[in-house]
């Protein structure tokens, strides 16, 4: 549904959301305050799938959602989501009530969901807080060549805040193309999402366009250089190097010399520091950016003398946090 799913206290099942729900949970003392946004690929279970318990899936998705419901964010984007995940985020009581969720498991609550998750694979999930002025999601998908033929990438996930004055912030969760040589596939999904997300004309929509007055795009964009910021040209800012000019590494969330996790997946054998995760937004008319941080960096707790204690995902996490003007 447009605008999403969200769970019934009361029946103890999920419910397709309609504009009259949405409505009715807005809270309209948002004027001044503080937005956080976080941006996280939390890693599927692929390495657990090949050798038994090496990225201790099972522990890892169980902290993430802890951390996820501690963090109290108002819009969560999260990367690689599979199934199981899925199904545990919406287990936990405190995300399933407080947020509206851009997809559920098919099998939760006898309700059928989109379906752009199925097993064996992994997608891009949002968690809107329900008091926010959800106006919808949408999917944005693009067509990229691999291998000399068409193959259909990862859809792009975009909920669409609409303010008591009517303006409309476009905020997208994204996981484009991964591989170090494969930036023109990333530089095709770059420019689908600028198409198909206008900020140039707040009443543009239509067929295979989405009106705002703001936009921004977040999550794990695989851009291992800094050239490849380009693909989002001026006037898209990067929010990291708005707010941190002089850091170095400048704002790496894929850390192979720290991140015990990535240490299990390679065995150390890859050396990389790299800023695979941004956040690139254009325009401050709704949201104006205060800082952005990187978070989840803390290992979880050793389980023994083989164990250093591994990080939850071989992502760190962005929080982004933002004024809201409605």
């Amino acid at each position: 549904p447009a605008f999403g799913w969200g769970w019934d206290v009361e029946k103890e099942g999920w419910f397709a959301r309609s504009e009259e729900t949405a409505v009715g949970e807005v809270d309209g003392e948002w004027e001044g305050r503080e937005i956080r946004i976080l941006a996280w690929n939390v890693m599927m279970g692929m390495y657990d799938r090949v050798i038994s318990g090496v990225t201790q899936t099972e522990r890892r998705y169980v902290a993430i959602v802890k951390f996820l419901a501690d963090s109290d964010a108002d819009l969560i984007a999260l990367n690689e989501i599979e199934l199981p995940m899925l199904a545990l985020l919406g287990a936990n009581e405190v995300l399933r009530q407080r947020y509206v969720f851009s997809e559920i498991p098919v099998d939760l609550g006898g309700v059928e969901g989109r379906g752009r998750i199925q097993e064996g694979s992994h997608g891009v999930v949002l968690l809107v807080r329900r008091s926010l002025p959800l106006f919808s999601f949408h999917a944005i998908h693009s067509t990229i060549i691999r291998k000399g033929k068409p193959k259909t990438a990862r859809p792009m996930i975009v909920a669409r805040i609409r303010t008591t004055s009517g303006r409309l912030v476009a905020i997208c969760g994204a996981h484009l193309e991964a591989r170090e040589g494969r930036f023109v596939q990333r530089r095709q999904q770059a420019r689908d999402f600028i198409r198909a997300v206008d900020t140039r004309d707040a009443s543009a929509d239509g067929p295979g366009v989405l009106s705002a007055h703001q936009a921004m795009i977040m999550g794990d964009l695989n851009m291992h250089t800094e050239a490849e910021n380009s693909m989002f040209p001026v006037p898209f800012n990067d929010a990291w190097k708005s707010m941190h000019h002089h850091d170095e590494p400048a704002g790496v969330t894929w850390d192979s010399i720290e991140n015990t996790l990535i240490h299990a997946m390679v065995l150390n054998c890859d050396r990389r520091q790299m800023r695979l995760d941004r956040v690139f937004y254009i325009g401050q008319q709704v949201l104006s950016l205060v800082d952005v941080d990187i978070v989840a960096k803390e290992p979880l707790l050793s389980t023994g003398w083989s164990d250093p204690g591994i990080c939850m995902s071989d992502h760190y996490g962005l929080m982004s946090r933002w004024t809201l003007h409605v």
